[in-house]
């Protein structure tokens, strides 16, 4: 099954629109070599960013969750991952979907 992700690595804190996402939330991220990976849930890697070591935040963002089938194998759902060099201390979640 193939689920529609956007990545993008940005040298400081994106601007989003929170109203745009029924869910969001950030986690601290710590590199300890010059790559992220990004894998799929279950198995192998599936993309491959060279960004320097250190500490990051990632914001994953959710929309289209009310379009998932009751086994949530299909739908219109979307999800953004943006990535920047930021220490954050603890995972927050900034919008929480209810369903």
């Amino acid at each position: 099954m193939s689920v529609p992700v956007e990545i993008s690595i940005w040298d400081s804190e994106p601007h989003y629109l929170l109203a745009q996402w029924q869910h969001v939330v950030e986690a601290p991220l710590q590199l300890q070599k010059d790559l992220l990976e990004i894998h799929e849930c279950m198995g192998e890697a599936k993309a491959h960013f060279a960004i320097p070591a250190g500490d990051y935040t990632g914001r994953a963002l959710f929309r289209g969750l009310d379009t998932l089938s009751k086994d949530g194998l299909k739908g219109k759902d979307f999800y953004e991952v943006q990535v920047w060099p930021q220490k954050l201390e603890a995972l927050r979640v900034l919008k929480q979907w209810l369903n």
